[in-house]
């Protein structure tokens, strides 16, 4: 378990490893359900809840959502429609 502290930690502990092995934890995920029913067993979880929500909007291209951003946050914001 990583509790990561920035985007950066984040990916780090994430890494390069094998799909499913490494797995991110927010909010709105059914990950610890999954996990009791041993459905997921990855060797490391890493917790992005802490990470920043914002969302960015630029004039062209795509729109990034940051890790703890809610649906009511997508679902509220100005720029996003």
């Amino acid at each position: 378990y990583v509790n990561a502290g920035s985007q950066q930690e984040a990916l780090a502990a994430l890494g390069t490893a094998a799909r499913g092995k490494r797995l991110p934890l927010a909010g709105g995920m059914d990950i610890i359900g999954l996990l009791k029913d041993r459905v997921l067993q990855p060797d490391v979880l890493v917790n992005v809840k802490k990470l920043p929500a914002g969302i960015s909007v630029p004039s062209q291209g795509l729109a990034a959502i940051g890790a703890a951003a809610t649906l009511t946050h997508v679902a509220e914001h100005a720029g996003l429609s």
